[in-house]
This record gives C-alpha cells, sequence and structure tokens, in this order.
C-alpha cells in the first residue's frame, strides 16, 4: 500500500468542501464576536467570509500545482508507454 502522503491533492480535495462551511461558521462567528455594532459593521463580515471559504479550495490547488511540478499529476495516471511501445508502471522508475 502506498503512503498517505501520496495522496496529499484527493485528501485536501474530498475535505475541502467540509471545510469552506466551516471555515465561513469560524470567520463570522469571530467577527460577530469582536464587534461592537453588528449594524455599522456587517459589510467587513460578508466580505471576509466568502473570502475565508475559499482557503481549503486555494490550499488543493496549491497542492495539485505543486504535484504536477513534480509530475505527480498525469492524464494517464501512474502507467504510461515507455520508448519501446509497451505499458510500464511509472511507480518503478527512479525519482
Amino acid at each position: 500500500m502506498a503512503k498517505l502522503s501520496n495522496y496529499g491533492v484527493l485528501i485536501a480535495g474530498v475535505v475541502s468542501p467540509l471545510a469552506a462551511p466551516f471555515f465561513h461558521v469560524l470567520v463570522y462567528s469571530m467577527l460577530k464576536r469582536a464587534s461592537s455594532d453588528l449594524e455599522r459593521d456587517w459589510l467587513l463580515r460578508l466580505s471576509l467570509s466568502p473570502v475565508a471559504m475559499t482557503l481549503p479550495f486555494l490550499v488543493t490547488l496549491v497542492l495539485a500545482m505543486k504535484d504536477h511540478r513534480h509530475q505527480g499529476l498525469s492524464l494517464a495516471g501512474k502507467n504510461r508507454l515507455c520508448k519501446c511501445g509497451r505499458l510500464t508502471d511509472s511507480r518503478l522508475d527512479p525519482p
């Protein structure tokens, strides 16, 4: 079985939709609690909550771009054609 660290993008992609509402509620409640006048600073709360919701997506995007640079993501998955035309397993290649 492969190490769990090999599946970082997959795990981040699965957790991202669940983490976004969590961050929204967290940021909104912190801003609401810190507010002295709820009627005056509603725009700040309304603006920062969606920004907090994009953080899990951005983390997933950065992980995917990092894996893509290291050739971790490919259209063929883990298998590819070698120079002789046979299908090989890229996990056997040296890094």
